[in-house]
Order: C-alpha cells, then sequence, then structure tokens
C-alpha cells in the first residue's frame, strides 16, 4: 500500500479537527444559551457529531503511526464518521418548510438583549 505524506495527512487532519471544534463549540453555545421552550434533539446530536468527529480527526493523526488504523479499520472509521457528518448536515436546519424557513432561530435570545434585537434587524 502506498504511504502518503506525513504533511498532507496532517494538513487533511486538521482541516478535519477545525471544522469539528467549529461545529461543537457552534452547538454547544446554543444548547447554553437556550432560554425559552424544550431543547432541540437535533442541537445534541450535533454536538456528538463534532465531538466524535474531532476524535476521529486525532485518530486520523495516529494512523500515521499505529498499524492497526492504516488499513480496512481506519477507513471504515471514516466512512461511518462521514456517514454521522452527512445526517448531522441533514437534521440541522431549523424548518425544512420554504415558507417559515429561518436562517436564525431566536428561541436561544432573550427578547430584550441588543443582540437579540440586531439579529431581527438584519433578517428583516
Amino acid at each position: 500500500m502506498a504511504s502518503t505524506s506525513p504533511i498532507f495527512t496532517f494538513a487533511i487532519r486538521g482541516t478535519q479537527a477545525l471544522f469539528a471544534i467549529v461545529v461543537f463549540g457552534l452547538s454547544t453555545t446554543l444548547i447554553k444559551g437556550h432560554k425559552f421552550g424544550s431543547l432541540p434533539s437535533t442541537l445534541g446530536f450535533v454536538a456528538f457529531v463534532g465531538g466524535i468527529s474531532f476524535v476521529t480527526a486525532l485518530l486520523g493523526i495516529a494512523s500515521h503511526w499505529v498499524k492497526i488504523l492504516q488499513g480496512k479499520a481506519g477507513m471504515l472509521i471514516d466512512v461511518v464518521i462521514a456517514g454521522l457528518n452527512v445526517a448531522g448536515g441533514v437534521v440541522s436546519p431549523p424548518h425544512w418548510d420554504s415558507r417559515n424557513y429561518r436562517l436564525i432561530d431566536y428561541s436561544c435570545w432573550p427578547s430584550n438583549s441588543k443582540v437579540f434585537s440586531a439579529l431581527q434587524r438584519i433578517a428583516n
């Protein structure tokens, strides 16, 4: 089997880790800031996907030195994580009905905050 360059591996896995941290950070911030109504279950799932994607990025970096992660096991891990990321992307939009689609979900902001009023001005 042909070996890939360690620089290429670190660049790809570093990008994966960066995106996973962003997804995890945004979803946990939305979970923490959610004040009204029940918490959408999709936020927890997306936080899980971000966390597990970060762990997989670290495993991908480790696969350069750990022999067992270089073959079919590493490929299986990557395929499962890719499927979870696709599932996280599918379930994360707040509304599927195009008439009621909102890019910003206002339920996580108190109605008297400056951020809430600024977001409403931008969206309208």
